[in-house]
Formats: structure tokens, C-alpha cells, sequence
């Protein structure tokens, strides 16, 4: 089969069957690589959030102005759209859930006339592989493209167990790329600050009271924080709460809006800000440390190799990759503690050190062809061969 699509010089069919709208980033650099190669004919198959909305498809505006003229509605004349007629040579699922598509969507039906393709939608911090890796998803997956050496070797031990063909690639995680390789610091936070300062903090609380879903710091060090940088002038923090944190706080009634208005006064001044905008990574590369709740961010802020404090104690939800980065952050349960370890910071005293840049340097592939085209590359090793 790879000879005659050699000789043929067959295009590569591809679907992607696209959902979440706020996993777009985790795959839009592979399907823009994807878009721009002569041998490949991609198409996003744009589902509605819910399909009980059928026959309206609210997201599908999104999908069309992210990707353009590739995009087709899963909503037909007479129905969902028929994949089976297409032929497709691959199919990409956006989410490893068969409950939030149409039946002869689930990965039960597709596996029998495509090759199932996987770009996990969020990196693995937390341990929840009973969930988004059991057997039952693998079995019907061609390729599993995981985001990280951990959750391979966990995948792939399952999948060499499964009849027919099924792999397992650590080939890096797309979402990933440009943070990795990027160096643009001009749409930083502290750029809103003076310079001249010896210590550039980063606090990134969570959005809950919930121990259930990791709850926050927040209100055990609000104040002290504030009254810390009132009196050090020559450090500068960024604060940046989770989106929902505030109106979450005011609707749990653990806050009034007129509280968190007076609060967020507190960051007018030369050496604080209170950032809230969508872009962040800048920001990041800024910084000299991130103090931090438990948070998906913190992978992102983790590949720069800068020290971490972690305010959480949850190392029993942990996944096996955060369990290794864990080793390599401080960790802080009272204000005594993080006072501590921002002075010693400020005189530049940072054990961790090289222990963290082996670990990142262990964990991220920093090829400098990107996880994006590695995966691309694959599936077209797969179509025609060697």
C-alpha cells in the first residue's frame, strides 16, 4: 500500500473532528503544517459543542475563522455528516470521550474504516488515566501522539498488549513549540513597571474554595502580599488570578465587588500590577519566579527552567511528570516560608537549579524541527513509507 500511494502520489485524507473550541491551540500549528503541504488534504469537520443544539452549530463561526475554507459543518441537509463515504485515511479526535459526538462518531465506529490519530487537549499534570487513557480509548487508536515520555510509556505498554496496529509516539507537545522557542519579551506585564529591580515575582492564585478541585491560596496571603511589596520596593510583582476567580469569590459571597474593587487598588502602584490579559507566555519569560497554586500553567512556566514555589500539598493527584516536577520546585504552607525563599532568591540563591534544567531538558524535545512537524512527518512516513 505505501509503494502504490508512492507511485501515485496519492494526497493524504485527513479529518479532524474539532469540538472544544478552548482546546484549539493544543493542534492548530499541525493543522496549519498540514494545510500548507502539497501531499495532504485536511479538513476540519466542525461539531457543535452540544449536539443536542442539532441542527444549529454556534461554534462553527470559530472554526471557520481560525481555519478558513477547510472547515465543513457536521450538521448536513439530512443530518450529521457521512465521514464513512469520505474515505478518509485519518481521522483526529479532538477529546478521548465518545459521549459528547453522535454515535457513529464514537471511536468504536470510526476505528473500522480509518486510522484513529490522538493530540492529547491538555498536558498531563494531573493523574487521570483511568479516564482519558484506558483501554477502552486505546484499543480503537491508530497513532497516540503523547505530550510527554510518561504517558507514552504508560500508553504504549497497553497498546503492544491489543490486537492489530497501534502506536505510541512521544514526538513532543505542538501547544508547546513556539513557547519553547520563543524569546519576545515586549508584550511582558513588568514592562508596565520600573526597571532597577532585583526581583521580578509572578502569583498566579486558583479560582476556588473547593478542596475537591484544588483550593486556593489566595485568601491566606492576599494581604500579606500586598503588604510585602508595599515595603519592598526593589521587587515587583504581577498579580494574575484565574479568569474566574473573582467572580467566583463574589458569588461563594467569600468577597463583595466593592471588596475586590479596593483590593485591586492595591495594584496601581509602580511595583505591582494586576494582569488579566490573554496573552501571558511574555510575561512568563520576564519573570524571575512564579508562585503558584496548582495550575496548567505551571508546565508552561516550568520549560524556561525558572524556580517555582508551590502553595499546594496535593502531590496524592499528581501524574508521574508532576510528581518529578514537584521535586524540583520549592514549596511553601505558611507566609513565613515564602518570605524566605523570595529572599534567598533575591541574593540569588537557587539549589534547584540545575536540577530543573536537567529535568526540562529531560522531558521536552528541543529538536529544531517542531513537535507540530514531527507529528505531521509521521503520518506521512506511515502513508508512503520510508
Amino acid at each position: 500500500m505505501h509503494l502504490i500511494n508512492k507511485i501515485f502520489k496519492k494526497k493524504i485524507k485527513i479529518y479532524y473532528i474539532c469540538q472544544f473550541i478552548q482546546g484549539y491551540d493544543k493542534f492548530a500549528s499541525v493543522v496549519d503544517i498540514m494545510k500548507n503541504d502539497p501531499n495532504i488534504d485536511i479538513k476540519i469537520l466542525a461539531f457543535p459543542d452540544d449536539i443536542n443544539d442539532f441542527p444549529y452549530n454556534k461554534e462553527l463561526s470559530f472554526w471557520q475563522e481560525k481555519f478558513g475554507d477547510i472547515v465543513i459543518n457536521a450538521i448536513s441537509d439530512d443530518g450529521w455528516f457521512n465521514l464513512y463515504e469520505q474515505h478518509p485515511d485519518y481521522v483526529f479526535v479532538q477529546r478521548p470521550y465518545n459521549n459528547y459526538l453522535p454515535e457513529e462518531y464514537s471511536t468504536d465506529n470510526m476505528c473500522r474504516f480509518t486510522k484513529l490519530c490522538y493530540i492529547p487537549y491538555g498536558y498531563a499534570l494531573v493523574d487521570l488515566r483511568e479516564i482519558v487513557l484506558n483501554t477502552s480509548f486505546l484499543k480503537n487508536l491508530y497513532f497516540f501522539f503523547a505530550d510527554n515520555k510518561y504517558e507514552h510509556a504508560y500508553a504504549e505498554e497497553i497498546m503492544m498488549k491489543l490486537p492489530g496496529e497501534h502506536y505510541s509516539k512521544n514526538l513532543g507537545y505542538p501547544n508547546l513549540d513556539n513557547k519553547i522557542r520563543s524569546l519576545n519579551t515586549s508584550s511582558s506585564a513588568f514592562k508596565r513597571i520600573k526597571s532597577n529591580i532585583k526581583l521580578k515575582v509572578i502569583y498566579t492564585p486558583r479560582w476556588t474554595t473547593d478542596e475537591k478541585l484544588l483550593t486556593t491560596s489566595f485568601f491566606d496571603y492576599k494581604d500579606k502580599l500586598v503588604d510585602y511589596f508595599h515595603k519592598h520596593s526593589d521587587m515587583q510583582l504581577v498579580f494574575r488570578p484565574h479568569p474566574l476567580s473573582f467572580p467566583n469569590f463574589i458569588k461563594e459571597k467569600l468577597m463583595t465587588k466593592k471588596e475586590v474593587k479596593e483590593y485591586l487598588a492595591h495594584f496601581d502602584l509602580e511595583n505591582m500590577v494586576y494582569d488579566k490579559d490573554s496573552e501571558y507566555f511574555t510575561t512568563f519569560q520576564d519573570s524571575d519566579v512564579l508562585l503558584t497554586d496548582f495550575s496548567s500553567l505551571i508546565i508552561e512556566y516550568f520549560i524556561l527552567g525558572k524556580p517555582i514555589i508551590l502553595l499546594d500539598n496535593n502531590k496524592d493527584k499528581y501524574s508521574p511528570l508532576m510528581l518529578d516536577v514537584d521535586k524540583v520546585c520549592y514549596h511553601a504552607t505558611t507566609w513565613r516560608e515564602i518570605e524566605k525563599i523570595l529572599a534567598d532568591l533575591k541574593k540569588g540563591k537557587d539549589p534547584l537549579k540545575e536540577k530543573r534544567a536537567k529535568l526540562v531538558a529531560s522531558l521536552f524535545l528541543l529538536d529544531p524541527i517542531t513537535s507540530s512537524q514531527q507529528i505531521v512527518n509521521c503520518i506521512k512516513e506511515d502513508f508512503y513509507g520510508h
